[in-house]
Parts: structure tokens; sequence; C-alpha cells
């Protein structure tokens, strides 16, 4: 069964008898594991920009694919070397889902910085994290768009390359606002953004695939950019039972011209088909559509086993 936005609205109202510390619609924020909306002004996320986030979604209840979230935020946590307990991460996360009534489909956030206070760059060891819990309603994506397709565009601003960085989904998202502010045209769903050398290695808010046959073809991302959650689940579980074969390689422009489909992905829109970016278009295909189909029965048989 291929899940329905009426499915999870339906069985959404079987789950939110239970407690609920709002109305949906006034969502509130968690910090530290308690309900709050005020974080210090001395913590190093705010100056810095010193800490990770990740966005889940959430269908009644229940975080899709939470596993590979959490394992990309320990991976982080380690590559920052903020001193964070994924144990307590979990337990704030736990309580979070059970006590806030979400509405069926849900995006949400989780932030922790390295804390404070904020005096200069060299951090106290041992400095308590401040981790932050919010969500907000989500509309999934207008089926009109995955039948015909996005109009992507190339971004002028430039990913800068860090390979300790690389991957990581860290707070820093300024280059992500810069090319994002690039354009206002509501036609244009999202920008592909290049390295200095002229490598495509992602969009502002997701990741690219080629089609060429049976071989997907994603950018490596080395250098610069973020491991998708959905970009792991594609590569590591979906492209294997489909019998595909995946590649990760340098992405030119050029490499535009042969794709047989391009799609986008991340956690909330699933594999999203791409008609056209600039002067190249394509035709939205099968892979694409049985990708995201995939995609829909991970979410239903997450939801079902709850």
């Amino acid at each position: 069964m291929v899940p329905t936005a009426a499915w999870y609205s339906e069985k959404h109202l079987e789950l939110s008898a239970g407690p609920g510390v709002n109305a949906v619609g006034s969502l509130p924020w968690m910090i530290n594991g308690e309900y709050q909306q005020h974080v210090s002004v001395e913590d190093r996320g705010l100056h810095y920009g010193d800490g990770l986030f990740e966005t889940f979604r959430v269908n009644n209840q229940v975080a899709i694919n939470r596993a590979q979230h959490m394992h990309r935020l320990r991976v982080g946590l380690k590559t920052l070397q903020i001193s964070a307990s994924s144990d307590l991460i979990e337990r704030h996360l736990n309580k979070y889902l059970y006590e806030t009534n979400l509405p069926p489909i849900a995006r949400l956030k989780v932030i922790v910085t390295r804390g404070g206070p904020a005096r200069g760059y060299a951090s106290i060891q041992a400095m308590p994290p401040t981790v932050v819990i919010g969500a907000a309603p989500y509309n999934d994506i207008d089926e009109s768009k995955r039948i015909a397709g996005v109009t992507l565009r190339f971004c002028s601003t430039r990913l800068s390359s860090n390979e300790t960085l690389a991957g990581v989904k860290h707070l820093n998202r300024l280059e992500q606002v810069l090319a994002r502010s690039e354009w206002q045209d509501d036609t244009i769903y999202e920008g592909l953004m290049f390295d200095a050398e002229e490598s495509i290695v992602e969009g502002t808010m997701s990741n690219l695939f080629l089609v060429h046959n049976t071989v997907l073809t994603t950018p490596t991302l080395d250098r610069s950019g973020v491991r998708g959650v959905m970009r792991g689940v594609i590569m590591e579980y979906i492209a294997s039972e489909m019998g595909l074969v995946v590649k990760e390689q340098r992405v030119s422009r050029d490499d535009l011209h042969s794709a047989d489909e391009v799609f986008i992905s991340n956690s909330l829109i699933g594999a999203l088909p791409v008609s056209q970016c600039d002067e190249f278009s394509w035709l939205p295909g099968p892979v694409t559509q049985d990708i995201h189909s995939a995609v829909l029965q991970r979410e239903y048989s997450a939801v079902r086993r709850q």
C-alpha cells in the first residue's frame, strides 16, 4: 500500500487521544527538556553557529528514518567535538513526540549547540550543550509537481571547500541563505550550487541525483555539501532493492546533458522529479517514480509498526 494524506489524517485521529501539551497550531519549543522559547544570549550556537541540526519528517507522531538522522547527528557531534549525549537527545525527542499533539504530517527540527558561555572561540571542556526541539505543520508536495516535475536554477553563490566539515549539517548555512536569496520567482523550486571548481554539489536544501538507465549518479561530498539522510536511504537501501547501481562522482554542468531523469531529495520531499534547470530539460520518468514509491512505503511501514 502507498499511503495517502487521507490515511495519515485518519490514523492521526486514532493517535491524538493521547497526552498532549498543546493543540495543533500552537506547537511548543523544548529546550533542554523543558517547554520554553528562550535560549541564552551567550549560547555559542548564536554567536558562532557552533552546533548541528537535523530536520525530521514526522508522520502521525513517528519520526521517519529516525535511526539514520540520529546516526548523522552522532557523527556530526564527534566531528565538532561537542560533548552531547545521544541518549539524552533521544530522551528529549521521545518526550516531545509523546507529549506534543503534532499534525498528521509535521516538520520537526532538533538543534544541538555546544552551549555557552561564548567568550572567544576557545570553549570550556565538558560545556553543557543546548538541545532545542520544535516542530511545525508540513504540507506535502502538490501531486502536480510529482507528475510534471519541478524547475531548478543554477546559483551564483559558491560552496566553500572544507574536508573536515564536508557532509556535516552544521548551523552555519550562510552560503545556502545567500544562494536562496538569488531568486524570488515562485515557479523555481530549488537552486543548484557549485563549488569553486565548477562541480555541482547539491541544492540549497536538497541532494541531486542523475539517472542513466539503471545507474544513479550523485555528486561526491568529500569537499563540501550535506550528506542528506534521504540521500543515504536511497543509496543504501532503495537503490539495491530496485537493482540500481549508485555512483558518487564529480558532476559537471555538462553531465546533465546525458541524464535520462533528474531528481532531488531530502527528508521532507522524498524523491522529487526535475523537469528543467536553465537550458536543460527532462521528462519525469519511471525510476524517480519508483524510488519515491519506495520512500512512501518506508514511511507507511514505520507508522504501521507503532
